[in-house]
């Protein structure tokens, strides 16, 4: 992650961010995880075997009957992370506190009926000041859920159209920058 370097820098290292692309973001963990307090988005029960044991820092048997996401990341999650808090875990997992520092380009694709993360956990306002950030919303699509129905796409088991939106937004941003490289 390079969030420093501009797209139209000539200068950045190799392996530096152009125009990354986030799918769904959670850009306030906090909401996305009262969302979640629906049924359809209950964490996955997880067997004994596989859950991290450091028992002075995560609590399994929690961890392990956990009601909501929220309960889990009390239980586990935050301590292994070393948070105090779950809601300090979530500040820090949210990247709406740190959209006004991004400069370079970045899509950010949401749907409105997006179970776990919201449009009103979306900040709008950060994507209204940071010309960086183009947001891209669909009233539909659930949690990553954009599947292209036509036959074409595959139906029920195609793949996702936004696929196509991402690689049509790299190739502008990659443009952009042979562009800025040749005038430059």
């Amino acid at each position: 992650d390079n969030s420093s370097s501009s797209s139209s820098d000539s200068s950045a290292p190799a392996g530096s961010l152009h125009g990354p692309v986030s799918g769904n973001p959670a850009p306030d963990s906090s909401t996305t995880s009262f969302h979640a307090k629906d049924p359809r988005n209950w964490p996955i029960r997880i067997p004994k075997p596989l859950i991290p044991v450091r028992p002075t820092l995560i609590r399994p048997e929690a961890a392990q009957r956990a009601p909501t996401v929220r309960d889990f990341d009390d239980a586990a999650t935050r301590h292994w992370f070393g948070f105090d808090s779950v809601d300090e875990y979530y500040a820090a997992a949210s990247s709406a506190y740190h959209l006004h520092a991004v400069d370079t380009p970045l899509m950010c694709i949401s749907a409105e009926d997006d179970p776990i993360c919201p449009k009103e956990a979306i900040p709008m306002e950060a994507f209204n000041e940071n010309p960086c950030l183009l947001l891209v919303t669909t009233p539909t699509g659930g949690h990553l859920g954009w599947i292209d129905l036509s036959p074409a796409g595959g139906g029920w088991r195609g793949r996702p159209w936004t696929e196509d939106v991402m690689f049509d937004y790299l190739q502008a941003v990659l443009a952009q920058e042979r562009n800025a490289c040749n005038n430059g």
